[in-house]
């Protein structure tokens, strides 16, 4: 339990930084916007509780998913021999190797319930095999000011779903500047 406590910490620590440097300029004009920085880390030397707080959340991504996909859509997943060849690489490779995939989808939410349909637990648990997903971040990681919650919370509340879509291996772009 103390593991996953300090992995909850750290994964608000090293949580993703989102660039609201170009959204500043676009739709601030002259305000001034203070977004906390990344830290980094070697990530060959993870801390334990980290890894394990990563994968609960991810655990819990991908049970959210299934239920929301199979509640409102039917996915079948052909476990053909591209399908295995593609799960055979991600269980077989090094953990300093990265994994990329690439999907056209009409909608935010079709990378993560592909994934979450068509990976095995034991890899959606797991923060060194899976991948890292990207997501735009008005979407995954909010300004404070956007959240629809009491102003007194709102920075906290803005920084721990940062950690946690962090958590979630998802990293922050900004799209529409060119």
């Amino acid at each position: 339990a103390l593991a996953v406590g300090r992995g909850i910490f750290l994964m608000y620590k090293f949580r993703p930084a989102p660039d609201y440097t170009a959204f500043e300029k676009i739709k601030l004009g002259a305000g001034v916007l203070r977004v906390p920085l990344s830290r980094t880390m070697d990530l060959c030397h993870e801390p334990a509780g980290l890894l394990m707080a990563r994968g609960v959340t991810m655990g819990l991504g991908k049970a959210l998913v299934s239920v929301v996909m199979s509640m409102m859509n039917r996915v079948e997943v052909c476990e053909d021999d591209r399908w295995s060849f593609f799960i055979n690489t991600v269980r077989a490779r090094d953990k300093d190797t990265p994994l990329i995939t690439v999907s056209n989808h009409e909608s935010c939410l079709d990378d993560p319930g592909l994934m979450g349909a068509i990976v095995p637990w034991d890899v959606a648990c797991d923060p060194r095999r899976m991948r890292w997903g990207l997501i735009t971040q008005d979407l995954g990681f909010p300004l404070p000011e956007k959240l629809p919650l009491p102003a007194a919370i709102k920075p906290t509340a803005a920084y721990l779903f940062h950690a946690i879509t962090g958590g979630g291996q998802a990293l922050p772009i900004w799209r529409g500047g060119g």
